[in-house]
């Protein structure tokens, strides 16, 4: 049986717009108010039908900030016709009419609370962000929308992941989602290896409580990445599997850049959507530098002692020392 890596099969992660309302001190994008990039909708809906194609089926939106994009419902909707699962990443903070439209048309919404109010307000670099995000939380649970918590987690907030969980839970959340702070864009610090164990251990002490949201936490187990590293190796050498279970996810940034697995992974941009007249095609040379990134990670992770590993991290630190931009052409 194939190993399974430690996200679904089939998934794109689309930023569809660098333009946020706040600036936040972590911000992995550079995203703000002054930033006015965003992908044409027409576009993106045009290269998610030729990738539905090759076997990707989840959407996830995030930015920026995608209630700034004034189509973000009619994406939502398209994507939803061409057969995907939906999910959209919002701070919470526009709840205008048509933000609240747009969201709905998603089959998930995951709200970002980044921590209890203090440390949620001192990220956001704005105060006030935390209870208007809570707001949007509790307002969609009770219209029946299924919504989740998203917290990126800093060493600050680390205590506050529990009462998140009690919060998420009593405001009608169906989904907690917990993922580490990394050092990339805005962020100056990324979340220290003993924290990364003890967010580990408490996600999935929180996973075993019945009756709350369900928990997702974006680490890896050491005994579970490696034989999955093995795994995906095995298939870009051999190309016995599809390319939506190899890369995934698949990340489009607010260009329309093409790139394996992070937002944030340097040298391995795979193209452009704009050149994706066919397919996305898995090259011998995109293949064997993937071969190489990963044999990078799985080195690092069995030489690591700990329990929990940040995957996404392990592969942006890789790639720095791996090969330079990767290049698919049509």
């Amino acid at each position: 049986m194939a190993k399974q890596m430690p996200f679904p099969a089939g998934t794109v992660h689309l930023h569809v717009t660098d333009t946020c309302n706040l600036r936040c001190l972590h911000c992995y994008s550079d995203s703000s108010p002054k930033r006015t990039t965003s992908l044409e909708i027409d576009t993106a809906l045009e290269a998610l039908s030729k990738l539905s194609q090759q076997g990707y089926r989840h959407l996830s939106v995030s930015g920026g900030e995608p209630t700034l994009e004034p189509r973000l419902g009619e994406l939502a909707l398209g994507a939803r016709r061409l057969g995907y699962s939906t999910a959209v990443v919002t701070n919470g903070q526009l709840q205008s009419e048509k933000a609240i439209e747009a969201l709905t048309s998603f089959d998930t919404v995951a709200v970002s609370l980044d921590g209890l109010e203090a440390n949620h307000d001192l990220l956001r670099n704005k105060a006030g962000s935390f209870r208007q995000a809570a707001k949007l939380v509790e307002w969609l649970a009770r219209a029946g929308v299924r919504v989740g918590v998203v917290s990126c987690v800093s060493d600050q907030s680390l205590e506050d992941v529990p009462g998140l969980y009690e919060l998420g839970s009593d405001l009608g959340a169906s989904l907690f989602q917990v993922r580490p702070l990394v050092e990339t864009g805005r962020s100056q610090s990324a979340l220290s290896a003993e924290s990364i164990e003890r967010l580990g251990i408490t996600a999935a002490l929180l996973a075993s409580l019945d009756g709350g949201p369900t928990v997702q936490c974006d680490l890896a187990t050491t005994s579970q990445l490696a034989p999955s590293l093995d795994w995906l190796i095995e298939q870009l050498e051999s190309l016995t599997s599809t390319t939506a279970e190899i890369l995934s996810p698949l990340v489009i940034d607010e260009v329309g850049n093409l790139r394996p697995y992070s937002y944030n992974l340097s040298g391995f941009e795979l193209g452009s959507i704009h050149g994706l007249h066919t397919k996305l095609d898995l090259t011998a040379d995109i293949r064997s530098r993937l071969v190489e990134l990963h044999k990078e990670v799985r080195a690092q992770v069995i030489n690591q002692d700990e329990l929990f590993v940040d995957w996404f991290a392990l592969l942006a630190d890789a790639s720095v020392s791996t090969a330079t931009q990767v290049k698919i052409s049509h």
